[in-house]
């Protein structure tokens, strides 16, 4: 699963980025490139050095089609296993090209997205920027809780995981993503610090998750001045990402088509052997009014008790980590003023939510498709006595803000 984690090892990296050679975002050699005619650069950001760098190649093809005629600046920071990291430009004849080349570095730091992000705008400048997070990812989780440390993920590795069951994936099951693992360096990057890398004085226009269990409440709350929009799943997101031969073409229109975007992903899955999807669209600057909504729901019912299985899950693990908002906030007051708003408010700040009838989750062993009944595109943790991740939610902005209790 492609997953935000706090780094859990203190590694001091040199960056070297060779065409400056340092910190500011200076064009190159060769200037910036300048097209006045030109709206918007998206830069996706492909975190690759990992058992995902197959599926890397296989949608930078595919990017190089969906740019064949497209009025934009895609730039790509690809780091992909054995190879020095780069940064590319496709072309809108489907050509590519080198504008940096780097020294090795550790695709999981919150330093090396930040100055990617700094590098692409200098590079490509434009009036709006979009941005593509491409890896693995396991939403809000940090790498420093004991969960994600005992499973082995920091070294690349599938591992035992939480007590034996809770990070553990099927080794026969079909891949999924997470975000920011660097197996060389054995990184992770933690939702805080990768919001802080893309955070600026404007706001991104979007961006868009191809990592797993994104959609998730804690990590869109962090992220809420970052970008306007966010694209993201709440599930597991299938290795082979977003078909984005199909989907470019819309986040380069003059106000980005995000909604069309997810519906071609859902419509690609669908149609597709391994019919698994969920995508959300949330529009960020409704959030804190959603955070509100549920503080005026946990005010009224603080001591409040949801038992996690009655409340849909997104993923298979042995203790569910990933639950449906709307479900779990269903529970705490139910049929009162405050559930209305917040259901009110959830229609605000959710724009666009679909997925296939099941979704596959390569956690767990047995059958590995699980049958969504309930999905409003947003997951949420749900504390409750004795899970394994209750301290390290309450640490999280999004439980503070609402006043959650976790024993």
């Amino acid at each position: 699963m492609r997953n935000l984690y706090r780094i859990f090892s203190v590694v001091l990296l040199t960056l070297v980025f060779c065409a400056c050679g340092k910190d500011d975002p200076s064009p190159g050699p060769d200037g910036p490139i300048v097209d006045s005619t030109i709206r918007r650069t998206v830069l996706v950001y492909m975190a690759a050095d990992n058992n995902l760098y197959d599926n890397a190649w296989e949608n930078l093809s595919d990017m190089t089609k969906g740019m064949k005629g497209v009025k934009g600046n895609l730039v790509v920071y690809l780091d992909v296993r054995g190879e020095a990291p780069r940064l590319l430009k496709i072309e809108s004849d489907g050509s590519r090209r080198v504008l940096e080349t780097y020294e090795r570095e550790d695709s999981a730091s919150p330093e090396v997205l930040r100055k990617a992000l700094a590098r692409t705008k200098a590079l490509c400048p434009a009036p709006s920027y979009g941005l593509v997070l491409w890896s693995h990812g396991n939403g809000w989780i940090p790498g420093t809780s004991a969960g994600v440390m005992s499973s082995g993920l920091g070294s690349g590795e599938h591992g035992t995981g939480y007590e034996g069951t809770l990070w553990e994936k099927d080794p026969d099951a079909l891949p999924t993503k997470w975000f920011g693992q660097d197996a060389s360096t054995g990184s992770t990057m933690d939702i805080r610090d990768l919001a802080e890398a893309v955070s600026g004085e404007k706001p991104l226009d979007f961006i868009l998750f191809d990592a797993c269990f994104m959609s998730s409440i804690e990590v869109l709350y962090d992220l809420r001045h970052a970008a306007e929009y966010v694209v993201a799943s709440p599930a597991e997101i299938l290795a082979d990402g977003f078909p984005y031969a199909a989907v470019l073409p819309s986040l380069f229109t003059r106000h980005p088509r995000l909604e069309e975007a997810c519906r071609l992903f859902v419509e690609h899955y669908r149609g597709s052997d391994y019919p698994s999807a969920t995508v959300a669209l949330v529009q960020t600057s409704e959030l804190e009014a959603l955070a509100a909504t549920v503080r005026n729901l946990v005010a009224l019912n603080p001591s409040f008790s949801v038992d996690p299985a009655s409340v849909q899950h997104f993923e298979n693990m042995g203790e569910h980590v990933y639950h449906d908002l709307a479900g779990f906030c269903s529970k705490i007051a139910p049929g009162t003023a405050a559930c209305r708003a917040f259901e009110n408010q959830l229609e605000r700040t959710v724009l666009f939510a679909d997925h296939t009838p099941s979704f596959y989750s390569a956690y767990g062993y047995g059958s590995h498709w699980i049958e969504i009944e309930s999905c409003c595109g947003v997951s949420a943790y749900i504390p409750f006595p004795g899970k394994s991740l209750n301290a390290d939610y309450a640490r999280t902005a999004w439980a503070r803000t609402i006043g959650i209790a976790v024993e």
